[in-house]
């Protein structure tokens, strides 16, 4: 009985963390859709880390909705997959930003996979950690 009560709350909770994470994804999306109308002078470096703390954000708010259910080398190639996916993502979103009066940005992008990166190792870590701690 524990063990259902136990499995139905981990649904639950990887369905909350699917939403956040998939209402996350469309928010990002629309923020980096908006037409920028007037030049925005930021300081330098400040959209590369912007883009920077998005992707890893995404990064682990899709790790987080990950069901873990075998092995550290399983964890890894699922967390590894999903980085292609968020980088493919990555380059596809700085591709369609020259259609609504943004820059494609070669640069903008090595800096979404680097978050991406960081995102990435940061959940596979703590995963990894509670993944070997229930078992």
């Amino acid at each position: 009985m524990t063990s259902i009560v136990s499995d139905h709350k981990a649904s639950q909770r990887r369905f909350r963390y699917s939403l956040v994470w998939g209402g996350y994804w469309f928010l990002l999306f629309v923020i980096m859709h908006i037409p920028i109308t007037a030049p925005i002078s930021l300081a330098k470096g400040s959209d590369k880390v912007a883009h920077f703390v998005l992707y890893s954000l995404l990064t682990v708010l899709g790790g987080m909705r990950l069901k873990l259910n075998g092995s550290h080398n399983q964890l890894v190639r699922l967390l590894v997959c999903w980085a292609v996916v968020y980088a493919a993502y990555g380059a596809l979103d700085e591709y369609l930003q020259q259609y609504v009066g943004r820059t494609c940005s070669f640069a903008d992008w090595v800096a979404d996979a680097c978050g991406i990166v960081v995102g990435t190792v940061v959940i596979g870590l703590y995963r990894s950690r509670k993944h070997a701690k229930d078992q």
